[in-house]
């Protein structure tokens, strides 16, 4: 039997560890000797669905991981928190444009000074894995516990899923809906009213009274117009054939001269005796239109006394679902990515549904290489 060198051994050991070393430096991203900075948030709701080695991001970049979660009974007041522990990796950070290196924990204590806060998002709608994210909200006030005075603690925002349920929760949708049917009621009582119906009637008679009216007063003036403006026509063809030959025409312009004033007398006896029938039919009109105006301004202050509580009630309602469905809400922006998440699903269920249509046999032999 041969005996092994140790020399060949010793060189077979070093190349393991070296490749060992080099494995987990590729594959656990370099973290072999990696400095972690080392937190604790506490979320008010549930962690369901939130597990270790979960992702903390910043803005869809991943800084760290949740390295343990754990449940924290205080046995003075009996209440109960549930302390989640995350890594943060600092050489994920670049700080530019200062010249000073300040320690890591420092740098993140005056980002929460700033505002950074955690929260948890969904990661995934078909598996419900959660993730938590940082991010800066400096409208937020920094609310610490201090259940763990031996790890630092980053202050926390409730998660988009608790602003909608207690927004919901807070809504007074059986309210909304009473007041809602009662608006509805109101305005089909006031589209189906008589009086509206009736003042509608008067209004639109009146209407066409003024325009016969004034129909017949332009048929009337219209002919009169014409007949001056041919009198004026020949007057002026005379006074051009008098400054020719002035006097063996100066008696046949005195002629046309004097018919014009007898047509203007006369023009002037039809223009007031048509101006006098237009005032009276006037009067008649603006009397049955103040009273017309009357009934239905009566009929509008009492549609409004009716119809201001419940537009007010309207709008209300009307501004809740409005900044719920903005496009750049919180609640808009998760059903995006739920509807995202759905379609993605569906088209996996369908590759899968093709699939065993043409390999059926994969049910119990399973997917061929």
């Amino acid at each position: 039997m041969r005996k092994a060198s140790p020399a060949l051994i010793g060189v077979f050991v070093i190349v393991a560890v070296v490749l060992g070393v080099a494995a987990v430096g590729i594959f656990g991203g370099g973290r072999l000797f990696g400095e972690t900075l080392r937190y604790v948030v506490f979320f008010d709701g549930s962690v369901k669905g939130l597990s270790v080695g979960a992702p903390v991001t910043f803005r869809g970049v991943k800084m760290g991981s949740v390295a343990e979660v754990r449940v924290q009974f205080n046995s003075g007041d009996g209440t109960v928190a549930i302390p989640v522990y995350i890594e943060i990796e600092p050489e994920r950070v670049r700080v530019v444009g200062d010249s000073a290196e300040p320690d890591a924990y420092a740098r993140i204590a005056q980002f929460v000074e700033r505002g950074l806060r955690a929260q948890l998002q969904l990661q995934s709608l078909v598996t419900g894995q959660l993730t938590i994210m940082l991010d800066f909200h400096p409208e937020t006030p920094a609310r610490l516990t201090g259940y763990d005075p031996r790890t630092p603690e980053l202050p926390t925002v409730p998660s988009s899923m608790e602003e909608i349920s207690r927004t919901l929760e807070a809504l007074p949708l059986e309210e909304i809906l009473t007041r809602m049917n009662k608006i509805a009621a109101g305005i089909d009582r006031l589209v189906n009213a008589p009086e509206a119906e009736q003042g509608l009637r008067k209004l639109a008679a009146s209407l066409e009274q003024t325009e016969r009216i004034l129909s017949d007063v332009s048929a009337q003036v219209t002919p009169l117009v014409a007949q001056v403006e041919s009198v004026l026509t020949e007057a002026d063809a005379l006074l051009r054939k008098v400054s020719a030959n002035v006097e063996p025409l100066a008696a046949e312009a005195h002629r046309a001269l004097d018919q014009a004033a007898v047509l203007a007398r006369n023009t002037d006896e039809r223009l007031a005796q048509l101006s006098a029938s237009v005032d009276q039919a006037v009067a008649e009109t603006r009397t049955e239109l103040a009273a017309t105006v009357a009934e239905t301004r009566a009929f509008l202050r009492n549609a409004d006394r009716h119809l201001t509580p419940m537009l007010v009630d309207a709008q209300q309602g009307a501004r809740h679902g409005e900044a719920m469905l903005r496009p750049e809400s919180a609640f808009r922006q998760q059903l995006d990515s739920a509807l995202a998440e759905l379609a993605s699903a569906a088209r996996s269920m369908r590759l899968l549904t093709e699939y065993l249509e043409r390999h059926p046999e994969a049910l119990i032999r399973g997917k061929k290489k």
